[in-house]
């Protein structure tokens, strides 16, 4: 899929197609997740994520993922393996996304789901 370059990302397009509220961007900010400088990058970065999974959805795939370009698998190929056929046998039914993080040090703070490590 091609490359968003959030120096030309069209903030109003978004808006107009349903993908950005601007009453959110406030809230967004004050995260600490991203500065003012970082933020069309980040909203670059969510619509490419945005057309992976419609891309995945459109060609009728069971299963595909959707990964950062800057991916480091924590472990020998054969281990990452492994964590993810558990992962995956651990969501319910009714999961259609099944996130992975990286945190390091910071894992048990950042974690999106402390009831269920796995995923």
């Amino acid at each position: 899929l091609p490359f968003t370059r959030a120096a030309v990302l069209d903030m109003e397009a978004l808006r107009k197609e349903g993908l950005i509220d601007y009453a959110h961007l406030p809230r967004l900010l004050a995260s600490g997740w991203i500065g003012t400088g970082g933020l069309r990058a980040y909203l670059a970065a969510a619509v490419d994520h945005l057309k992976g999974l419609e891309a995945g959805a459109d060609a009728g795939h069971a299963l595909f993922g959707v990964f950062e370009d800057d991916i480091m698998p924590a472990a020998a190929p054969a281990n990452v393996q492994e964590r993810l056929a558990a992962a995956l046998a651990a969501a319910p039914a009714s999961a259609d996304l099944l996130r992975l993080e990286g945190c390091f040090e910071s894992c048990s703070a950042r974690r999106l789901s402390q009831t269920f490590p796995l995923w």
